[in-house]
């Protein structure tokens, strides 16, 4: 007997896509920055959304976006899209460092 097996199906398109902006946000990633300066396609940014929809968890995921305080904090290991994050947070931090340094009295 042979057993098949179906993919699991997308969820709704607009509550990841949500979920992929709360996530940014929680983390300090800044997903309009990385558009608008070309380090996010709209490819990968439809990308994100599509891996977030594969998410087997997704009430984990809100569930962990309602405990944490917002701004760098690292993303749960079960998010696909925990990588991109990592990074756009990275990138959105030496921003702030680097405008720190140009300007000390700024906080």
């Amino acid at each position: 007997m042979t057993t098949s097996t179906r993919p699991r199906a997308l969820g709704k398109t607009r509550p990841h896509l949500e979920l992929v902006r709360t996530m940014a946000r929680a983390t300090g990633a800044d997903l309009q920055a990385a558009f608008d300066d070309g380090r996010l396609s709209a490819e990968a940014w439809a990308d994100t959304i599509q891996r977030c929809r594969g998410c087997s968890d997704p009430k984990g995921c809100r569930k962990w976006l309602s405990r944490v305080e917002w701004g760098a904090q690292t993303p749960p290991d079960m998010c696909r899209n925990a990588e991109l994050m990592k990074e756009l947070a990275a990138d959105a931090m030496a921003v702030v460092k680097e405008d720190q340094t140009r300007d000390p009295h700024r906080s």
